[in-house]
């Protein structure tokens, strides 16, 4: 599996997937900004979304989606950027309204529309990355348990992106990597602190 394009403004999902376990996805930006998986009211779907930089709603539910609201977070983009095509089509799919494990993501530049990436999109038809090839992300991701990152870099060298970790979240039948990451950050605390 080649390594894929990763460009400013594309988002790295992190996620369970049905056969095989914690997973990651690219979803470029031209994929989640696409006219055809726009939704007409985006409050009708997500209405406690604008406080918020990942919701879930219906949580805990068989029909639990999730908003993810980029507009809260600041321009990672530099001046003069321009974003190649991915190259990935969408006109085919079937937008009806957010299901089970869906995920609307609100783009930094457009807080008025949400966009639909439905859970087979980003599960089987989006490129799946290897954590060889972004061993910072999988880091913040399995071992810090970050839910959410803006990576911005002042150099454009290396991963310059969006984070969202779904196996982050909290969920009593999770079996996630990241579970307990907050409590080994802890206890590495109280042991750096009783060392003092």
């Amino acid at each position: 599996m080649s390594a894929p394009n990763i460009q400013i403004d594309d988002l790295i999902l992190y996620f369970e997937s049905d056969k095989d376990g914690p997973v990651y996805r690219l979803i470029p930006e031209d994929v989640y900004k696409n006219e055809r998986l726009r939704l007409d009211d985006l409050d009708e779907h997500a209405p406690n979304w604008q406080g918020s930089i990942l919701s879930e709603v219906n949580p805990n539910t068989a029909d639990e989606y999730y908003v993810a609201n980029m507009s809260r977070l600041i321009d990672p983009s530099t001046p003069g950027f321009t974003h190649a095509p991915s190259g990935i089509e969408v006109d085919e799919l079937d937008v009806a309204g957010p299901g089970a494990k869906d995920l609307i993501i609100i783009p930094y530049d457009d807080a008025d529309h949400g966009y639909l990436i439905t859970r087979d999109l980003y599960q089987n038809t989006l490129p799946p990355i290897a954590r060889e090839d972004i061993p910072d992300v999988d880091f913040m991701a399995t071992e810090e348990g970050v839910i959410v990152a803006n990576i911005r870099k002042f150099e454009q060298t290396g991963i310059c992106c969006y984070l969202l970790n779904l196996t982050g979240l909290r969920r009593p039948e999770s079996k996630s990597p990241t579970r307990n990451a907050g409590k080994r950050a802890s206890r590495s605390a109280k042991k750096a602190s009783s060392k003092r």
